[in-house]
């Protein structure tokens, strides 16, 4: 038995192991197989997101994106994934928003794309382009918990800045 998460992986011979052997571009169609081993991969990605483990989650959405390559969602996420595990959060940045932005343009589901956008933004410290996406999350899905939720500390450490003076204070 090995410890390495991939190799065990390929061991059991579970789904997100699975590579496409071929070269060829992606035709649009994938085999429904593969598709339900890309489906599979992505949730286990999302289950490691949830579990706070970006490393793992990595993983499991490249196998995603390996086994439907036409699946923007997917790219989406192993973008948030890799931007979680990255230590320079600044320095992918730009890598992490093409995804998402295609995803945003693309999927069925923009609001999801959307959303981890406004968290990058959030957390590289630009509470306006966040804020301004989970507005749009909210518009898309008023229902949206979590993009609420960021629109309330958004707001609220916006209005603080602005009583205090902004960055630098005000001058009593």
């Amino acid at each position: 038995a090995t410890s390495d998460p991939v190799s065990a992986r390929v061991a059991t011979g579970e789904p997100a192991a699975v590579r496409t052997t071929t070269s060829e571009p992606a035709t649009g169609r994938v085999p429904t197989d593969q598709a339900a081993a890309a489906a599979a991969a992505f949730r286990r990605g999302e289950l490691a997101m949830k579990r706070d483990q970006p490393g793992e989650a990595v993983l499991e959405f490249k196998a995603a994106c390996d086994l439907n390559p036409g699946e923007v969602d997917y790219a989406a996420l192993l973008a948030w994934a890799k931007f979680c595990a990255a230590g320079d959060k600044a320095a992918i940045a730009a890598d992490t928003r093409k995804p998402l932005e295609r995803a945003i343009a693309r999927s069925m589901r923009p609001e999801l794309a959307r959303f981890y956008l406004g968290r990058v933004e959030r957390m590289l410290g630009r509470d306006r382009e966040a804020l301004r996406h989970f507005q749009e999350v909210v518009e898309l899905r008023p229902n949206h918990g979590e993009a609420a939720a960021e629109i309330r500390a958004i707001e609220a450490r916006l209005a603080a800045a602005a009583k205090s003076g902004g960055l630098f204070g005000r001058k009593r």
